[in-house]
């Protein structure tokens, strides 16, 4: 079975015309996370597991501010740090790098506010 995540921008400037992007990747597996955080929460563990070299797209975001750190084997591979409602997104051809380079098993997120985290990530399997 195919997934496929649709990822659409709108740029306008002030006076000029609306500009519309957008970008299609599928894929045969995915990964999802919609987790509430608690406030005050450090290192929060959330199971993630995640081959860097298979993921085909991301889409990573909160609603508060909250740092997510991946681990594997408890060992700290990649750090982002996310402010409320500005998300992470990639797809395989952008033209900048997988924000997630290492293979993870879990995620460990602290915020002081608290808020519900978002991850969905397509890969190849």
């Amino acid at each position: 079975m195919a997934f496929t995540h649709t990822v659409s921008y709108n740029f306008s400037d002030s006076g000029g015309p609306n500009q519309n992007f957008s970008a299609t990747q599928s894929s045969d597996g995915q990964v999802n996370v919609s987790v509430t955080i608690a406030a005050a929460a450090s290192n929060f563990a959330v199971v993630c597991p995640l081959t860097a070299s298979a993921v085909k797209a991301m889409a990573l975001w909160s609603d508060a501010a909250m740092t997510v750190v991946t681990k594997l084997a408890g060992v700290t591979k990649d750090t982002f740090t996310l402010t409320a409602n500005k998300p992470l997104i990639w797809q395989f051809g952008f033209p900048n790098s997988c924000p997630i380079t290492l293979n993870c098993d879990a995620l460990a997120v602290t915020s002081t506010p608290g808020g519900v985290l978002n991850l969905y990530v397509l890969e190849d399997v």
